[in-house]
């Protein structure tokens, strides 16, 4: 009877002893998060998250746990309105799809029963939407088809910081992953280089002029321009290689003083010289691989840690 009370003597101090030393290893990283997370320079913060993982998943939660930020789940933004924090935009997953892709998307955006969401997805944006966190390429489509259009989107209200806002979606990615999802934050590496087989994956020096890839579906190559910087000499090319018949007459139907090919060209160049002129990236934006992708993600607008 002694050894035996002895033994679970023994064994409650062993476990005490285990949990004492996650918590503490848990308060190492809740301070490791608090350091990054003060960086001024994003890319080093997403380099050292990365590297953290998936260590970094408990004190995540555990902050969120103690508080998290407000949110607005159903937030209303006009497209010509919202600024991008990110410095590349890829008109082959943008625009693309109400030019080339079938008439539907085309539609959608045209007739834009506001709220809008493009594949049933909200986009995500900050400060009451005058930025963009996440969902670039689906709002460039619907700017530069119908810049009037109203979006749906969730909105981080309290936070004005462009990054911080950037940070905190990252860091709520991270909390929202399943425990067996261990290796859901790609290596620091491999973030940084993506594989260049791969066209959906094109890195930021190479999204430019003179770039092709193949495109599986139509297996045909096309260019691939950063609609930031694309000419109009560019942009004509890829507009009369890519615009389908069935679109135009969809312009035409929905606007009609676009009476010919040349009318739905101009007036989408209208559109792109607007976006270039008004709707720039925030100082020093990061590359789109750098940016939080939160369409994959469940719930992950519950669990944002409340820093500062």
């Amino acid at each position: 009877m002694i050894l035996l009370t002895l033994f679970f003597c023994l064994l409650s101090l062993s476990l005490s002893s285990i949990g004492i030393k996650k918590q503490s290893l848990r308060d190492k990283n809740v301070d490791k998060i608090k350091r990054i997370f003060k960086y001024p320079d994003y890319e080093k913060f997403v380099l050292e998250l990365g590297n953290g993982m998936p260590e970094f998943i408990a004190a995540i939660r555990f902050l969120v746990k103690e508080k998290n930020i407000k949110v607005n789940s159903s937030f209303e933004v006009e497209a010509r309105k919202l600024k991008p924090t990110q410095n590349e935009i890829d008109i082959s997953k943008s625009v693309f799809f109400c030019l080339g892709k079938d008439e539907a998307a085309t539609k959608l955006i045209l007739e834009c029963k506001k709220p809008l969401q493009i594949l049933q997805q909200k986009i995500v944006t900050s400060n009451n939407g005058q930025y963009i966190i996440d969902g670039h390429h689906r709002w460039a489509q619907v700017l530069v088809c119908n810049p009037k259009c109203i979006m749906d989107a969730v909105d981080l209200p309290d936070i004005r910081d462009p990054f911080k806002a950037l940070k905190l979606t990252q860091l709520a990615i991270a909390a929202s992953k399943k425990k067996q999802e261990k290796k859901w934050f790609p290596p620091a590496k491999k973030w940084f280089l993506p594989a260049k087989k791969d066209f959906n994956e094109l890195p930021s020096n190479e999204v430019g002029r003179g770039l092709t890839y193949k495109n599986v579906a139509k297996e045909e190559l096309w260019g691939t321009f950063n609609l930031m910087k694309i000419t109009k000499e560019d942009f004509k090319t890829y507009f009369t290689k890519t615009i389908l018949n069935k679109v135009l007459k969809v312009f035409r139907e929905y606007l009609p003083h676009l009476k010919t090919k040349d009318d739905v060209f101009d007036y989408l160049w209208e559109n792109i010289q607007n976006l270039q002129k008004n709707n720039s990236p925030i100082q020093n934006a990061p590359s789109r691989r750098l940016m939080p992708q939160t369409d994959a993600t469940e719930d992950w607008e519950n669990n944002i840690p409340l820093l500062r």
